[in-house]
């Protein structure tokens, strides 16, 4: 992604850019298979990202975003990429805003337990990518 010097991308971009690299490294055979592991009722779709793959896409967003967003982006990226249909949006969308865990607010954990009793967030998958240390920090850090 190009941006004049001393720009990042805006979360528009940033949302397409990871699309766009989801939708190129997506792997029907895989997806398949990994679809097996969500309920029918989840409404929810497999690209067929493998894990290694999804996890240096987030290094990436995290090396392009590092100094021009703060953990509100981060926030507004995951709420985002949380309304998606693919299993591997969210847990981008996740895990980027894990990457900026020592800045959570208060108010995260209610933002949190709101997209999951929306049901952005129908399987335990989707909470189990966020980092157990992380998950533990969110509340220790949000509540009272």
């Amino acid at each position: 992604m190009m941006h004049s010097a001393g720009t990042g991308p805006t979360l528009r971009e940033m949302e397409r850019h990871v699309t766009r690299v989801l939708t190129q490294l997506a792997d029907p055979v895989w997806a398949r298979g990994a679809q097996a592991y969500f309920k029918q009722s989840d409404d929810m779709a497999v690209l067929g990202v493998k894990t290694p793959s999804v996890r240096s896409l987030v290094r990436d967003v995290e090396r392009a975003v590092r100094g021009t967003w703060d953990v509100a982006d981060a926030i507004v990226f995951c709420d985002r990429l949380s309304r998606r249909r693919h299993h591997e949006q969210k847990m981008v969308g996740v895990l980027v805003l894990g990457r900026f865990h020592a800045r959570f607010p208060r108010t995260l954990y209610g933002t949190a337990k709101r997209w999951i009793t929306a049901g952005r967030f129908r399987n335990w998958a989707a909470i189990e990518r966020f980092p157990e240390s992380k998950r533990r920090q969110l509340l220790r850090r949000t509540r009272g």
